[in-house]
């Protein structure tokens, strides 16, 4: 008679260590430990680690208590390099917003300023009944046909060629 042992999992095995288990779940550990011997191999380990943690616990000396305390202590106090912030009175803090406007509003009066004095003068050729060739100060030859027009800056920048 073969046993279903899919119920078989770690929790019932850690109940099973502890002694937590009823008649039936106990029976159905053992069978399932008997039934392969990869399972009894992998119950002897799981019950090697157990024992492990639970000597592992005993041994250890830390009081809780004094660590919690230890904690909040240090969370209360400020940390040496930490700087400790201070409110600024309110009227340093509209002195420093007037001043930023200030400053914001003459730096764009400035630009505005230079912008306006640097306009690009333009040449213009045109014709009327005849067509024209004229050479541009890049070297550059242009033919015009009748009644058509050509502007460009007068400090026309010439870009060398390959």
């Amino acid at each position: 008679m073969r046993e279903n042992f899919d119920d078989i999992n770690n929790d019932l095995l850690v109940k099973y260590l502890l002694g937590e288990t009823s008649d039936n779940e106990n029976r159905v550990v053992r069978e399932w430990i008997s039934s392969d011997p990869s399972n009894q191999k992998y119950f002897e380990h799981f019950k090697f680690i157990w024992d492990e943690s639970k000597m592992l616990a005993v041994s250890t000396s830390v009081n809780e208590d004094e660590a919690w305390l230890r904690l909040r202590k240090r969370l209360k106090e400020p940390l040496p390099h930490q700087s400790v912030a201070r409110k600024l009175n309110s009227r340093f803090q509209w002195m420093r917003i007037a001043a930023l406007f200030i400053l914001i509003a003459a730096s764009a009066t400035i630009v505005y300023l230079l912008n306006i004095n640097a306009t690009v003068r333009t040449l213009t050729v045109q014709t009327a009944a005849n067509t024209i060739k004229d050479t541009l100060p890049d070297g550059s030859l242009v033919t015009l046909n009748r009644n058509s027009l050509i502007s460009y800056p007068e400090n026309l920048k010439v870009i060398p060629g390959p």
